[in-house]
């Protein structure tokens, strides 16, 4: 018979050994953006930088967690039942990580299509609820001070966390997906780089919706058991990586040889600023060997 610990702390063992796999990635893909793209506009590299300081937090913090409860705390079984402090806090540093990345591209889809403001609205407002609804869970561990399983308040926010979660990526897939595509021409090397920004955007999308769908699903599933934790805290690292995948792939894109600039949504052409209504700018070395109209192509 396999120990109550298995389906609790022994998860929290587990999540935190994947998380730290993917942190090291995205600390890698990190180093490689500033290596590659060191013209990004600053809100860019804003962003970059708050991801990564965030999910910094989170790891260390949730290390932290883990040392307090299992090893400072070692055959102290009343502890096992206390939620500690660390467990909001790199909730907290998790659901701001997903803040901010959403919030980018919500941004990246105004900017994509500056007149249609309808859905990068949508996007924020599930974007902000999907945040209030994390801070409502931070804080009912607060108040609660034990296992948070029966309370029904937390549970709630819980899921609506990850469903809200859930919905907004959805639209943000769909929506990068169906604006890049409107963005066709008769060009087949457009065409090509649409197609490869599409995929990228689906992926990008796919991860961090499974995640929050497993989330929801073992929240509901299995309440008295951290199984949800798995999923929940990997959707930050995912958040990261797919992030900071998507800005980095922009030369590969065109071709590794050539040198490719990124601006956000509707910049100038000179300024390096993310996805933009000019999002791939290809500089005067380059524009000669790509039938792109230079400054023209769209995301």
């Amino acid at each position: 018979m396999s120990s109550p610990l298995d389906e609790t702390y022994g998860l929290w063992l587990i999540a935190f050994f994947l998380e730290c796999v993917l942190f090291g990635a995205g600390l890698l893909q990190t180093h490689l953006y500033f290596l590659w793209y060191p013209k990004d506009d600053w809100i860019v590299k804003a962003t970059v930088l708050a991801v990564v300081l965030f999910e910094t937090m989170q790891t260390v913090i949730f290390f932290a967690g883990i040392h307090f409860t299992l090893i400072e705390h070692f055959g102290d079984f009343a502890n096992l039942a206390i939620i500690s402090w660390h467990v909001g806090i790199q909730l907290l540093f998790l659901y701001l990580t997903g803040f901010v990345a959403q919030a980018y591209y919500a941004q990246c889809l105004y900017r994509l299509h500056s007149r249609d403001k309808i859905l990068p609205v949508i996007i924020f407002i599930c974007t902000v609820l999907s945040f209030i609804a994390g801070i409502a869970q931070v804080v009912l561990i607060f108040d609660v001070g034990e296992s948070t399983a029966s309370n029904r308040g937390h549970q709630v926010a819980t899921n609506a966390q990850a469903a809200l979660n859930f919905l907004t990526d959805l639209l943000i897939t769909v929506g990068l997906s169906w604006r890049m595509n409107k963005n066709r021409s008769g060009i087949q090397s457009t065409n090509k780089l649409i197609n490869f920004l599409i995929i990228a955007a689906i992926n990008r999308g796919v991860l961090t919706m499974v995640m929050a769908a497993l989330a929801l699903i073992l929240n509901l599933a299995a309440p008295t058991t951290f199984w949800f934790h798995v999923a929940l805290i990997l959707n930050g690292k995912f958040y990261m990586n797919s992030l900071l995948a998507m800005l980095n792939t922009r030369k590969y894109a065109l071709g590794t040889s050539r040198e490719v600039s990124m601006n956000t949504m509707g910049g100038a052409n000179d300024t390096n600023n993310g996805f933009g209504r000019n999002l791939i700018t290809i500089n005067h070395e380059t524009r000669r060997d790509v039938d792109v109209e230079p400054g023209k192509f769209s995301l």
